[in-house]
């Protein structure tokens, strides 16, 4: 068997692709398989003739093309087999705006939010009334890239000259701040992984909290009330189930100071860095990395 990891791209999350690009490329090499890197820029149609000699091409990319549907789509065309979910889902999934509305639909309680064109926002966010602290982010980015919690006018205007250096095409979404606990729970063959807690010195688990400070803490299985896990439970897996995802992803909260619990996002091609998130559910569940990956890998291979 052949495999080709598709790592890079050229969104902001480039280093974070990297980092689970060559976690899965030493895996598969550690099991006996034939892996290949395929480090990409610019146009994905230039690589095709190397992805298409592949029995498989693990999509190791976070953010941009090779989260928002347009890689897999033209996978799709060229029928090239590859992890993780369809282009339809991975359109849906990485619009946080689209996503919470079926999220709503699906009686998921999500924070309260306001969605902004890329047009709009820049002209309108001074008739807008803030409350605060709210929750400004780019509408598809992930690792936390561009999210910021602001609680004054003051920051709001700090946080426009940042979200100005980010492609921002898809909108903005200001979201109502939940305080409380963070806590996620990943999904593998549509099956539920322990839930993790991630306690932070940070106001929200930021980029630096999750892959360079050193004092950032990983709870797992997190320590909840009953009624709690099986709220996040069954909101995680109607999410992952009306969204339509393969193989794996991972589904974010917050949880309040009542305990009330609120479903933040969805990731569709989580990352599996050391430090990521959905590894260390895993391994909570005995399954190593090195047997996820493959996991992973015999999922889509079945979809040949």
């Amino acid at each position: 068997m052949n495999i080709t990891v598709l790592m890079g791209g050229n969104s902001s999350e480039k280093k974070v692709s990297m980092m689970t690009g060559n976690a899965v490329l030493d895996a598969l090499r550690n099991q006996g398989i034939e892996a290949h890197s395929c480090i990409y820029s610019g146009e994905i149609e230039n690589y095709l003739n190397q992805l298409k000699e592949s029995d498989l091409v693990f999509i190791a990319l976070h953010g941009g093309d090779g989260e928002n549907g347009k890689i897999q789509a033209l996978f799709e065309k060229e029928k090239i087999l590859y992890t993780g979910s369809n282009s339809k889902t991975s359109e849906i999934a990485i619009n946080k705006h689209l996503t919470k509305k079926i999220m709503i639909k699906n009686n998921i309680p999500t924070p309260e939010w306001e969605f902004f064109p890329q047009s709009t926002f820049f002209k309108k966010y001074k008739e807008y009334n803030f409350r605060y602290p709210s929750v400004i982010k780019p509408n598809e980015e992930g690792s936390t890239f561009g999210i910021s919690i602001v609680h004054s006018y003051q920051e709001v205007l700090d946080q426009i000259e940042i979200l100005s250096g980010f492609d921002i095409k898809s909108g903005i979404i200001v979201e109502n701040y939940i305080k409380g606990r963070e806590l996620t729970v990943g999904i593998l063959n549509n099956k539920l992984l322990p839930c993790i807690e991630i306690k932070t010195n940070n106001s929200y688990y930021d980029y630096n909290a999750k892959y360079f400070d050193k004092h950032t803490e990983y709870i797992c299985p997190a320590e909840l009330h009953k009624s709690q896990l099986l709220s996040m439970s069954k909101y995680s897996m109607l999410l992952n189930f009306k969204l339509g995802c393969y193989d794996y992803s991972r589904v974010d909260f917050r949880m309040d100071d009542k305990g009330n619990v609120y479903c933040l996002e969805i990731n569709t091609l989580p990352g599996l860095t050391s430090k990521s998130l959905l590894p260390k559910a895993a391994n909570k569940s005995n399954i190593k990395f090195n047997e996820l990956v493959m996991q992973i890998c015999n999922l889509a291979l079945k979809r040949k």
